[in-house]
């Protein structure tokens, strides 16, 4: 994956992370993206409490997905290999998407095209070998808007198991 499709990968995770919270949908417990998380961090990450928030609402993200999916042989937004973890992890300052639904809507929508997936619960979307195609991440980003659109939970992943 190039810079900018790790770039966006990076928003999708904001995206989703934001929605799934408590305060939002309520998929998983944290409340890092809302004003009590902003309240928070902000006095103890002055410079760096907006990838405060990215990183604790990705590992809350990431306990709800390994639970609902599993571990091992499989890979999530919020579990990847490590090569991408790393490259996510040197993207550094994220457009701010974490500031209303309206707006993280938007850009699920706006990154799914019009690919559309009504799945419900975990869903294998690829294999492994598809892990780096952007247009599988697309499918991704439909089944998360989709998800938030019904008020049902879903949990794209990709694994060779069957």
């Amino acid at each position: 994956m190039d810079a900018d499709q790790i770039k966006q990968l990076a928003r999708l995770r904001l995206a989703v992370g934001y929605l799934g919270e408590q305060a939002e949908m309520g998929w998983w417990s944290s409340t890092f993206c809302g004003k009590s998380g902003t309240a928070f961090l902000a006095p103890v990450f002055p410079r760096t409490h907006a990838l405060a928030q990215y990183h604790g609402a990705t590992a809350a993200a990431a306990r709800v997905h390994d639970d609902r999916i599993g571990v091992g042989d499989v890979y999530h937004l919020f579990r990847l290999p490590e090569d991408l973890e790393q490259s996510l992890h040197a993207v550094g300052r994220i457009d701010d998407l974490a500031t209303s639904v309206h707006t993280a809507m938007g850009f699920l929508s706006a990154y799914a095209e019009n690919e559309r997936n009504d799945a419900v619960g975990p869903v294998n979307v690829g294999g492994l070998a598809s892990l780096r195609d952007s247009s599988r991440w697309k499918l991704v980003a439909a089944c998360y808007l989709s998800g938030f659109e019904q008020q049902r939970e879903t949990f794209p992943f990709f694994s060779d198991r069957k």
